[in-house]
């Protein structure tokens, strides 16, 4: 009966494994998890076939999935309207769906690499990674939940600005074969003792070697990962500016309604008031709920007021396009600044539905207000404040690494408006606040995110948040930034 229960456990080791992995992320910041739950992994992959390997994968990445972005259902239910049950298996579904992933990767590993010469320090690490770009790019991509973002606070962290994000996830993934190993040749040297034979104790001592050899690696990739914390990849340049982060905290079933538009441009200008003269006034994306042509003495009269101020303003705004045919999620300055921007990357069921025919209008869901945004153009110029150029993303924009490193790479300072009030009170708002943070440790550049129910942020480009505003609370976050120039090894070859 004992072992009956073991059997059981052992049976769940790959979905809990998977479970504790969403710890190691904001707001648990357990870093260390990220290292063992892969570790976990890799023992339930242990003398196993391919397609055992398979379902061992995918109920680890239900686990992971399952925990790490339960918030989609908070998004479906609260402002998808919903029920419940019909959210919870959407979500399901949605989950089930990048667990795939992780099958098909552990799959790989026991089908091809795990029996070869460096199956585990070098095929098991460039499988997680490869799987974590296909998981960032495939049907629009997710790429959520990368292990190197849980790595901001770590000594890792150093890594980020060198080899980026899923660089350091193969770096905690390779820790984690060293555990791996270390732990499988202490099983080993134990035995061999207790067998009490002149052959063993040689193949200990053997062992035991090899042993200290994998210790004295672990140390030295995370020593390597913390002398790099200090070197200084990028310089400051000019004087600080001064900045406001405008959190309107407009709650999302307002937003769109006729009769609460004009009172939300109120609220955004009563916010702005105190602040004119500030270098950057900023509004979370979407913040004005019009259209720009149905508003433009609005916004003429905005810029000439911030233009007297010897103010910018960013401001998120939908912009139709001449002839009315389609319409995007946009940013425009005003006042000092020059620029419009139209967001690439949209929200699958968020910012468009697949397959809209046949789905729109099924589900209230698939019917959210703004939810028929077109793509904008890939490649856009920065926004010009005078000589400084802001490289501006949209949202969930921000998890698109290479994109965002090459908007980086032509600009001193890197702005993002977002509207995470789709998350609710979830961990949702949190993970995406790493994800900025881990941007700016790749980039070198200092990051104002600015959104309408939070978390508002100054990131300093070290990854460091300098200031912040609470969720859920109408006010305005003023800091000062620098600006950088140079480049980290991470976009100079990009």
């Amino acid at each position: 009966m004992r072992f009956h229960w073991v059997r059981k456990l052992a049976v769940l080791q790959p979905l809990l494994a998977g479970a504790l992995l969403p710890f190691a992320f904001a707001p648990f910041n357990f870093y260390f998890l990220a290292v063992f739950s892969p570790c976990i992994l890799l023992i339930s992959l242990q003398k196993t076939f391919p397609l055992k390997a398979f379902w061992k994968g995918w109920m680890f990445g239900l686990g992971a999935f399952g925990v790490g972005v339960s918030w989609v259902q908070v998004s479906i239910h609260q402002y998808g309207h919903a029920s419940w049950l019909l959210s919870i298996f959407l979500t399901l579904l949605f989950v089930c769906g990048l667990a795939l992933f992780i099958a098909v990767q552990s799959w790989s590993w026991v089908r091809f690499f795990c029996a070869r010469r460096g199956g585990y320090l070098v095929a098991y690490p460039l499988l997680w990674i490869l799987f974590e770009w296909l998981r960032g790019w495939v049907l629009t991509g997710f790429p959520w939940l990368y292990l190197g973002y849980s790595q901001v606070d770590s000594p890792l962290s150093g890594y980020l600005p060198v080899v980026g994000v899923l660089g350091v996830s193969g770096l905690v993934v390779l820790s984690s074969s060293l555990i791996f190993i270390f732990l499988k040749r202490l099983c080993q040297i134990s035995l061999s003792r207790f067998r009490e034979r002149n052959i063993s104790v040689s193949l200990s001592r053997l062992r035991e070697r090899v042993g200290v050899r994998v210790v004295i690696m672990l140390f030295l990739l995370w020593l390597g990962g913390s002398a790099l914390q200090h070197v200084e990849w990028v310089s400051e340049q000019g004087e600080a500016l001064s900045v406001a982060l405008v959190q309107g905290n407009v709650p999302q079933e307002e937003k769109w309604r006729p009769g609460q538009k004009i009172p939300i441009l109120k609220k955004y200008l009563a916010l702005t008031e105190p602040h004119w003269g500030k270098t950057l006034i900023i509004w979370p994306e979407n913040a004005v709920p019009f259209f720009s042509d149905q508003i433009q003495s609005f916004i003429d009269a905005l810029s000439q007021k911030a233009e007297q101020h010897g103010s910018t303003v960013i401001l998120g705004i939908p912009i139709e396009e001449v002839g009315g045919e389609r319409y995007f999620n946009g940013v425009i300055a005003l006042g000092e600044g020059k620029g419009t921007y139209l967001k690439h990357r949209l929200v699958p069921f968020g910012e468009y539905v697949p397959f809209e025919k046949w789905l729109r209008g099924v589900i209230a869901f698939f019917d959210l207000p703004m939810s028929d945004f077109a793509s904008g153009p890939f490649s856009v110029e920065p926004f010009s404040v005078g000589p400084l150029k802001l490289g501006i993303s949209i949202c969930y924009e921000i998890a698109y690494g290479r994109d965002f490193a090459r908007q980086a790479k032509r600009s001193h300072l890197l702005v993002t408006l977002s509207d995470d009030g789709w998350f609710g009170r979830s961990i949702g708002p949190d993970q995406h606040l790493q994800i900025a943070r881990a941007r700016a440790l790749e980039t070198g550049r200092s990051i104002l995110r600015a959104t309408n129910t939070g978390i508002t942020a100054v990131i300093d480009h070290h990854g460091k948040v300098r200031a912040r505003l609470p969720q859920d609370v109408a006010h305005v976050l003023t800091s000062q930034v620098n600006s950088t120039e140079g480049w980290t090894p991470y976009i100079r070859f990009l």
